[in-house]
């Protein structure tokens, strides 16, 4: 085969020969400098893309009026597009709601305690000040109720 080969067999079969170092730290500080923020090359590489992002802008700008109908009447209230997302989103929240409510039995107790332990305080608190908030109410219902 290949390995039998006097050429090839300490090529295949050998040690990999070692590089030096000397061109290895070359160009790995040669690359530092091509890759900084402030060289020559990533400057290039900015406004390149800012030429692009700039050209695909004014590209869709000039032409909307090949597109922008065709997004009018994909997003109309009638449309296809619209009426399925509508059905998809109703599906959505459906089974969220039936899984929250299958849950209900690990998160009502602990909402249950929370209430309990936050209501009460708050409300003697508002009752302790009913004071400054009780004649405006009374004043605002009376104005809503004759």
């Amino acid at each position: 085969g290949l390995a039998a080969t006097p050429v090839l067999a300490p090529l295949l079969l050998g040690p990999l020969p070692s590089l030096p170092s000397a061109p290895l730290v070359s160009l790995k500080r040669e690359l530092g400098k091509q890759l900084a923020p402030n060289s020559e090359l990533m400057s290039g590489v900015k406004d390149w893309l800012v030429d692009f992002v700039g050209s695909v802008g004014m590209t869709v700008i000039e032409k909307q009026h090949i597109w922008r109908p065709k997004v009018e009447q994909a997003i109309a209230p009638d449309s296809e597009l619209t009426l399925a997302t509508n059905d998809l989103v109703l599906q959505f929240v459906g089974n969220l709601c039936a899984t929250v409510l299958a849950k209900k039995h690990v998160w009502m107790p602990k909402l249950v305690d929370t209430i309990g332990e936050v209501v009460p305080p708050s409300l003697s608190t508002v009752l302790v000040r009913k004071e400054h908030w009780a004649p405006a109410l009374t004043k605002f219902v009376s104005e809503i109720v004759p």
